[in-house]
Parts: structure tokens; C-alpha cells; sequence
């Protein structure tokens, strides 16, 4: 994902379909379904560049607690300086190109979450019987006595 300046002072639009292989972003957890789009803008703003854009992107999971899998899809929102000079605020370029692509690889991967979830009130499954409790309770007792206490539950009163 390079984008050739040579010497451009006006705006560049960008428009790349990329492979999640080729950005190195696959994991156990996460299948990347077809390419990573990336669209957007490049502007030069004095001195350096300003990128600005959208990156989309499909991916399969299984839901941490229920285990069913889930096909999603997300619009991450991405906006990058570039200097030819050191500069804490802006990403170092050399020559007449800027390469998004490690930026867009560490959008993508600040971006999942610790844990995939079908949806945020996933109940999961009985940890006794297996069922999945969004599909309703299966009856079975999932109360944990404090193995302490257990001892009481055998009082006569």
C-alpha cells in the first residue's frame, strides 16, 4: 500500500484491496474473511503529510463463552501524519512514497478485543450440562457453595 508522491502538493485519493496474509494479521482466534479494503485521502499539510481514511474489514470467530461462530464486519477510521524530518507527532518518511501499510496492520490489531463475544449479554454456556443458556435455562443447579461452608449443608436443625 504505497502511495508515490513525487513532489504532490495537492490532494491524492487512495482506494487499496489487500490480503489479510499479506498485512500478517491473522491469528488463532480470527479468520479475516476476503481483502482489507483501504480508502481514503493524502494531503499535504507543510513539511509533511497528512493521510486520512477508512479501513474495512470481514472476519469469522467462535464467541468466547457460547462457542458459536460469529461473521462480522468493521469500519476503522484511521488518521496518520508524515514528515520527512524526526518528529514525535508524525510517522518518518524517506524518499518520494509513504507506505500505509504497517499503520493500517496496527490499526487492526489495536483493535480486536480481548475477548470475541456473539454479543455483549452472551450468557455462555451451562458449565454442567453444555446448553447454550441464550437459547433458554436448561434447570440444572449452577449455584457454587464455598467448600468451606460445605459441611453445613448436611445440619440438622
Amino acid at each position: 500500500m504505497i502511495i508515490h508522491l513525487n513532489g504532490a502538493k495537492e490532494d491524492i485519493t487512495f482506494d487499496f484491496a489487500v490480503s489479510s496474509d499479506a498485512l500478517d494479521i491473522s491469528s488463532s482466534e480470527t479468520e479475516y474473511l476476503g481483502d482489507v479494503k483501504v480508502s481514503g485521502k493524502l494531503s499535504y499539510i507543510g513539511g509533511g503529510y497528512l493521510a486520512g481514511g477508512c479501513i474495512e474489514i470481514g472476519k469469522k470467530f467462535l464467541c468466547d463463552r457460547c462457542l458459536k461462530e460469529v461473521e462480522t464486519s468493521a469500519k476503522l477510521p484511521f488518521e496518520e501524519k508524515f514528515a520527512s524530518y524526526e518528529t514525535e507527532d508524525a510517522t518518518l518518511f524517506n524518499g518520494d512514497e509513504i507506505n500505509l501499510t504497517e499503520i493500517v496492520r496496527d490499526i487492526i490489531l489495536s483493535s480486536e478485543p480481548i475477548s470475541h463475544l456473539c454479543k455483549e449479554n452472551c450468557k455462555g454456556l451451562c458449565k454442567i450440562c453444555g446448553k447454550d443458556l441464550n437459547e433458554g435455562d436448561c434447570g440444572c443447579d449452577r449455584r457454587t457453595v464455598d467448600p468451606r461452608f460445605s459441611v453445613l449443608e448436611n445440619l440438622k436443625i
